[in-house]
C-alpha cells in the first residue's frame, strides 16, 4: 500500500497523473464570405399564359462593405418543370445591392443569348430566414414569385422590442378611484395655483429639451432667420417678466406644497404628501420612463406615448403612502388623489408635447428630473448619485480609477495580458492586422506586437509556471477576443487571427511565419516582426516540448489551452436590413472578473483600437482603468453577446468564466486605493437598452446655472445633443463644445466633414444669438486645431497657457497661473525625444482628437477649485506625461509606465464641495452612438475628476475659439456638391 502511494506521488510529480481533457471554449463562428440561398418559385409567361415551377440554388459573395452587404455578386442554378418529360435548366449571374435589389442575366440551356432580368428579395417576416423573391425578364415577358431561404443566417439579432410600462403593484380599491369631477370636490386647490403648476411643468419640459429644428439648407440666410425666430419665441415665451428656469422649478415645488396645504391642512400630512409626491414621480414615472430613453416606446396612436401603467403605478403608491398617515377625511383624501392624478396628467401632457416637438420620435422624449427633485436636492452629491442610480438602474461602487493617456492604452493591454490569473478578454471594434486600408500591403506593427509582446511572451511565462508546478491546467489563464463583424470584414486581420487561434499549434504558427513581412522601420529603431515572432515561437516550442504535463495531451487539447478564443460578433443578417447599419463600437479589455475577488477585477475603457492608426505622435485619445466591483459589470455584457450568438449558461466553458454570481460581489472595498465613486454603463446593439445615453442625458439635465460643461468629440453630429447643449446654455450653464478642425479630424469621409461643419456652424450661430439676447457668453464653440505632436509636452502646455485668455466668457475655473508654475517645475531638465510604438512622418503629422470625454463641474465645485492650489497636481501630471512618452520601450519586461493617479497625493484639508464628475467611454455625440451602436461609458464622481481636469484644460487651450465666420472657413473646409449629396443620402447612417 505504501509503495502504491509513493508511486502515485512520483507519477504526479512527473506529470503523468490522470486528469480531465482540455475542452475547447465555445466561440462564435467567423462570418462566411459567401451566402447560400435555396428556394422555389412559380413562374408565369404572359405571352403564352403558362405557369411553371422553378427550384433554385444561389451563391453570393460580398465585394463591398460586409456589414450591410452593400454590393455582392451571385450565381444561381435554376431547374424548371422537373416533374415533366422536358425539364429546363438555366443559370443566372447577377449583381445584388444591399441584398435587396438584383440585376443580371439568365442563360437557359438550349437557348441562344442570355436575357436581362431585374429582381429583388425581401424578408417575409423580420428576423426569419424566409424571403420573398421576385424576378422579371422583359424580353420573355416572364415573371417569377417565390420563397427563398438563407442558409447562413444566425440568430444574432433581437427583434425590435415593443416597450410598454407595466407593474405588479397592488390595485387601488375601485371605490377610491371613483373620484367625482374636480369642480365638485371640496378642499381642492384654487385654479390659479393649478394653472401656475401646469405652466411651470410645460416650461421645465421645453427648457430642457427644446427643438430649434436646426436644419440648414443651401439657403443659409433663411435658415439662420428661422433659427433666430424660434430662439426668440422660446426666450420671449419663458424668459419674459424677468423669469428664469430656476423660477419655474421653484414655482412647481412651491405649488405642490401650497396645493396640499389647501387640501390636507395638517402640516405633518402636507409635508408628507409633498415629499411622497416628488418621490413617487421620481421613482415610478421619471426613472421608469427615462430608463427607456433613446429606445422607441410602444405607441398606440402614433402620436401619443402610452404611459397608462406608469400613471396607475404612481397612483397606487401615492394611495398607499397617504393611507399610512393618520386618519384623513374621505373628502380630503379624494381631493389629494385627484390633485396627484392632475399632476401626472400634466406630466403626460408634457411628454406628448415633447413627442410632437421631436416629430413624434418617441426615442427623444425625456422627462426633466426637476419634476422630482428640487434645485437644492439635485446639487447634493449623495442625492444626485442616488437619483442617477434610479434612472439608469445601475449602481455606484467604490473602485480604484486611473487615467490612461493615448499609447498608455497599448502598454496597459500588454501588461494586463501578463498579469492575468484566470481569464482575459478584449471587446473591440477594430484590430488592423494589415495596412491594406491604409494603402500598404504590409503587416501592422502595433497589432503584431500585441501578439508577440503580449500573448506569445505571456504564454511562454505561463508554461514556465505550469512546468514548475506553480499553476495547474485548471489554473492556466484563458484569453478571449470579441471583434465586431463589420471591422473584421474590412480590416481583414485574417493572418494575425490565424496565429492567435493556433498558439498551441506549432505547424500552423510556422505557416504564418512564412507570410509575415520581414521588418518595418520604427522611428530611430527597427522592429522586425518576423524576427521577433520567430524568436519567441522557438522558445514557445521548447516550453511545449519539455513539458511533461502537456505530453499527456493531444495537439488539439494543447491548442485549446494556449490559443486566443476569437469571437466575431453580430454578422450581417439579410432578414433585418435596418439593423445591419449597427456595430458594436465598444473598446474595452478586462481581466479576472471574479465576483468573490473584486479587488483583482480590472477593465480599461477608451476610444482606441489596435493598429498603427491608433499609435504614434498623431493620436489624441484617453482611457480609464477601473479596478474593483464596477469592472465586474462588464461580465453581464459578455454574457449578453454570447447568448445572442447561441452560447448560453448551460454550455461548458461559458459557465466557468462568464456566468455572473452577483451574490458574491462585494459592494465596496475598504482600502485607501478603492475610493472613487464609479458607475459603468452600456448601450447595447440594435434596439436594446441604451443606458449610456440615459446617463448622459441625466447629467446634461441636472447642470445648474453657473456650472461648467466641457464636451470635446471627434464626431459632433447629433441634433438632439446639440439642442440639449443650447438649452443648458440658455439656462446659464457655461458650455464648451469642441470639434476637430479639418486637419485634425479622424474620418476623411466628405459627408462626415460636411456634417461636422454644419453642426459647428449651427452652434456658432446660436452662440452669437444667445450672446446678443442675454448679453452673456454661456455657449462657447471651439475648434481643436493643433499641429503639435501628443508627445511634445512642453510645447503643448505652453501653447495652452498662452491661449487661455482667448477663450470667450468667464472661465474662472481655469487657473493658468498655477498650470504655468506646475509646468516650470516639471520641465526643468532637458527632455529627450519621445519614442512611439509606431511613428511615421513624425515632423508632419497633426494629432487626431478622438476623445469621448465629458467634464461636469457644479457651481459649488468651481468655487472650491478657486480655493485649491493645484500646482502640484499639474507638476505631477506633466512629469508623468513626460516620463510616459519617453520610456515607452519595445518589450513588456522593460516597460516602466504607471498610471498618473498613483503619484498624486491629495492634502487631507482639501475639500471639494458640490459635484465634480467626468465621463469617459466610446460613445460619440452622434445618432449612431445614441440610438443604434453598442457603446460604453464610465462615470466617476469626486476628487478623481481632478486628474483628467488637466487634460480638459490642455484641450481647451489647444483649441481655437473663432470670432467670425471667416475664421471657421479657415479651419473647417466646406465640402463640394458630392459631400453635400452624400450627407443628405447617409445622414442617419453616419
Amino acid at each position: 500500500m505504501r509503495g502504491y502511494i509513493y508511486l502515485t506521488l512520483f507519477l504526479n510529480i512527473l506529470g503523468y497523473s490522470q486528469s480531465k481533457s482540455i475542452e475547447p471554449f465555445p466561440t462564435t463562428k467567423e462570418p462566411s464570405r459567401y451566402y447560400y440561398w435555396i428556394g422555389c418559385s412559380e413562374g408565369y409567361r404572359f405571352s403564352s399564359s403558362k405557369f411553371n415551377t422553378n427550384c433554385h440554388f444561389s451563391v453570393e459573395k460580398n465585394i463591398a462593405r460586409n456589414f450591410v452587404n452593400l454590393l455582392s455578386v451571385g450565381g444561381t442554378i435554376n431547374a424548371t418543370n422537373l416533374t415533366s418529360n422536358t425539364p429546363n435548366f438555366s443559370t443566372d449571374g447577377y449583381l445584388s445591392v444591399l441584398s435587396l435589389l438584383q440585376t443580371g442575366f439568365r442563360y437557359t440551356v438550349g437557348e441562344g443569348k442570355p436575357k436581362y432580368f431585374i429582381g429583388g428579395r425581401v424578408p417575409v417576416i423580420k428576423g426569419t430566414n424566409a424571403h420573398l423573391s421576385m424576378k422579371y425578364i422583359p424580353r420573355d415577358k416572364y415573371a417569377e414569385l417565390g420563397l427563398s431561404v438563407n442558409l447562413n443566417r444566425k440568430k444574432s439579432h433581437a427583434k425590435k422590442p415593443k416597450i410598454s410600462f407595466s407593474s405588479n403593484s397592488k390595485i387601488i380599491p375601485k371605490d377610491i378611484l371613483k373620484i367625482k369631477k374636480i369642480d365638485h370636490l371640496t378642499h381642492y386647490p384654487e385654479d390659479q395655483t393649478i394653472s401656475k403648476i401646469e405652466k411651470s411643468i410645460e416650461a421645465i419640459f421645453e427648457l430642457k429639451t427644446p427643438n430649434l429644428n436646426l436644419k440648414f439648407t443651401e439657403n443659409k440666410k433663411e435658415d439662420y432667420l428661422e433659427v433666430k425666430r424660434k430662439l426668440n419665441l422660446l426666450i420671449n415665451k419663458y424668459y419674459s417678466n424677468h423669469k428664469n428656469y430656476e423660477d419655474y422649478v421653484d414655482d412647481y415645488h412651491t405649488g405642490l406644497y401650497q396645493s396640499f396645504k389647501q387640501i390636507l391642512k395638517d402640516e405633518e400630512s402636507v409635508i408628507h404628501a409633498t415629499k411622497e409626491t416628488k418621490r413617487i414621480i421620481l421613482d415610478n414615472v421619471i426613472s421608469l420612463f427615462n430608463n427607456k430613453f433613446s429606445q422607441e416606446k410602444k405607441d398606440h396612436t402614433k402620436e401619443k406615448i402610452d404611459i397608462l401603467m406608469l400613471q396607475r403605478l404612481a397612483q397606487n403608491n401615492f394611495f398607499y403612502s397617504l393611507s399610512k398617515k393618520r386618519k384623513i377625511s374621505e373628502k380630503r383624501f379624494a381631493s389629494a388623489m385627484a390633485f396627484f392624478n392632475q399632476i401626472i396628467l400634466f406630466i403626460k401632457k408634457g411628454i406628448d408635447k415633447t413627442n410632437q416637438r421631436w416629430n413624434k420620435d418617441s426615442r427623444l422624449v425625456w422627462i426633466p428630473l426637476h419634476l422630482g427633485l428640487s434645485l437644492s436636492e439635485s446639487q447634493n452629491p449623495e442625492i444626485y448619485k442616488n437619483a442617477m442610480s434610479k434612472v439608469t438602474k445601475e449602481s455606484f461602487s467604490k473602485n480604484k480609477v486611473s487615467h490612461i493617456v493615448s499609447e498608455g492604452w497599448f502598454h496597459e493591454y500588454i501588461r494586463s495580458i501578463h498579469e492575468t490569473k484566470s481569464f482575459h478578454g478584449l471587446l473591440i471594434h477594430d484590430i488592423q492586422g494589415s495596412n491594406l486600408m491604409r494603402g500598404r500591403d504590409t503587416d501592422d506593427i502595433a497589432s503584431w506586437r500585441m501578439l508577440i509582446e503580449g500573448y506569445l511572451k505571456a504564454q511562454i511565462k505561463n508554461l514556465e509556471k505550469l512546468n514548475s508546478n506553480q499553476i495547474t491546467i485548471d489554473d492556466f489563464p484563458r484569453f478571449f477576443i470579441f471583434l465586431d463583424s463589420f471591422y473584421y470584414s474590412n480590416t481583414k486581420p485574417f493572418k494575425l487571427f490565424k496565429a492567435l487561434k493556433n498558439l498551441g499549434n506549432l505547424n500552423a504558427l510556422r505557416e504564418v511565419e512564412k507570410e509575415i513581412t520581414q521588418g518595418t522601420s520604427l522611428s530611430d529603431q527597427k522592429y522586425d516582426i518576423r524576427a521577433n515572432y520567430s524568436q519567441y515561437l522557438g522558445i514557445l516550442q521548447e516550453k511545449i516540448n519539455e513539458s511533461k504535463i502537456l505530453s499527456r495531451y493531444s495537439k488539439e487539447e494543447i491548442n485549446n489551452l494556449l490559443k486566443v478564443n476569437i469571437n466575431i460578433t453580430f454578422p450581417y443578417d439579410t432578414s433585418l436590413f435596418s439593423q445591419n447599419f449597427m456595430t458594436d463600437h465598444r473598446k474595452v479589455f478586462f481581466k479576472d472578473l471574479i465576483e468573490s475577488k473584486p479587488e483583482n477585477a480590472m477593465a480599461i475603457y477608451g476610444g482606441m483600437g489596435f493598429g498603427e492608426l491608433y499609435t504614434g505622435p498623431n493620436w489624441e485619445d484617453r482611457g480609464i482603468k477601473v479596478e474593483g466591483p464596477a469592472a465586474i459589470k462588464l461580465k453581464d455584457e459578455i454574457n449578453h453577446i454570447l447568448e445572442r450568438h447561441g452560447i448560453n449558461e448551460e454550455t461548458k466553458g461559458f459557465r466557468d468564466y462568464f456566468v455572473s454570481k452577483k451574490e458574491k460581489t462585494l459592494i465596496s472595498l475598504n482600502t485607501k486605493d478603492f475610493q472613487s465613486d464609479t458607475m459603468v454603463t452600456f448601450n447595447r446593439i440594435d434596439y436594446d437598452k441604451k443606458i449610456t445615453s440615459v446617463a448622459s442625458a441625466f447629467q446634461f439635465d441636472l447642470m445648474e446655472k453657473g456650472s461648467a460643461l466641457v464636451i470635446p468629440d471627434s464626431l459632433w453630429l447629433s441634433d438632439y445633443w446639440q439642442n440639449m447643449m443650447i438649452a443648458a446654455a440658455l439656462r446659464g450653464v457655461n458650455v464648451y463644445v469642441i470639434m476637430n478642425a479639418t486637419g485634425n479630424i479622424v474620418s476623411p469621409f466628405s459627408a462626415v466633414l460636411q456634417r461636422t461643419r454644419e453642426v459647428f456652424t449651427k452652434f456658432y450661430y446660436v452662440s452669437k444669438l444667445l450672446e446678443k439676447m442675454t448679453n452673456k457668453k454661456h455657449l462657447r464653440v471651439g475648434i481643436y486645431d493643433s499641429n503639435i505632436a501628443v508627445g511634445e509636452i512642453s510645447n503643448r502646455f505652453q501653447k495652452a497657457i498662452n491661449n487661455f485668455s482667448k477663450i470667450p466668457g468667464d472661465n474662472s475655473f481655469i487657473n493658468d497661473l498655477q498650470m504655468q508654475n506646475g509646468l516650470d517645475q516639471a520641465l526643468k531638465n532637458e527632455k529627450p525625444r519621445p519614442q512611439y510604438i509606431y511613428n511615421e512622418n513624425f515632423e508632419t503629422n497633426r494629432p487626431f482628437m478622438h476623445l469621448k470625454m465629458h467634464l461636469y463641474l457644479s457651481y459649488n465645485s468651481i468655487e472650491s477649485l478657486k480655493e485649491l492650489d493645484l500646482t502640484q497636481i499639474y507638476k505631477n501630471y506633466i512629469e508623468l506625461r513626460t516620463k510616459e512618452t519617453n520610456n515607452q520601450t519595445q518589450t513588456y519586461d522593460n516597460l516602466n509606465y504607471r498610471n498618473i493617479i498613483q503619484n498624486i497625493n491629495f492634502n487631507p484639508e482639501n475639500h471639494i464641495k458640490g459635484i465634480m464628475t467626468y465621463k469617459l467611454g466610446s460613445m460619440n455625440m452622434d445618432n449612431r452612438g445614441q440610438f443604434i451602436d453598442a457603446e460604453a461609458g464610465v462615470y466617476v464622481l469626486g476628487k478623481s475628476t481632478l486628474i483628467p481636469l488637466t487634460d480638459f484644460y490642455l484641450l481647451m487651450g489647444l483649441s481655437y475659439w473663432p470670432k467670425t465666420y471667416e475664421e471657421i472657413d479657415e479651419r473647417l473646409e466646406e465640402q463640394g456638391s458630392m459631400g453635400k449629396f452624400l450627407l443628405k443620402l447617409m445622414k442617419e447612417i453616419i
